[in-house]
């Protein structure tokens, strides 16, 4: 299984619009935090892909409905500021590459798919 983490500023509703019709061997979810309204703040998720999932065509959805996209969590590259101002409030600095990002997140969330893993 593949991961790409995103930050979705206005909800689900952009990501579920993203994946209709769905792409094959995508599926997602969404997390936001206690307190914020999921229909119109923002939200914090994972698109999951099996291997025979293209990758690209999940990038290119998200960015046509304005969902961010975090850098490859394998990769040491660290998070853009645009992305500190959507998860700074959950522990996130710069310099926080996506696997130091997404465990801050996780850690605050507790939700199991936000986990970053390294396979």
């Amino acid at each position: 299984m593949r991961q790409i983490f995103f930050i979705s500023p206005k909800g689900y509703l952009p990501v579920r619009q993203a994946f209709i019709p769905g792409v094959s061997g995508a599926r997602t979810h969404g997390w936001s935090a206690e307190g914020d309204d999921p229909k119109n703040q923002t939200v914090i998720g994972v698109v999951e892909m099996d291997g025979s999932c293209d990758a690209e065509a999940v990038l290119e959805r998200l960015e046509r409905e304005g969902i961010l996209w975090l850098p490859n969590h394998h990769q040491n590259i660290p998070v853009s500021t645009e992305h500190v101002s959507h998860l700074g409030r959950h522990g996130v600095k710069g310099g926080d590459s996506t696997f130091d990002a997404m465990t801050k997140v996780h850690g605050v969330a507790g939700f199991p798919p936000l986990k970053p893993r390294r396979f």
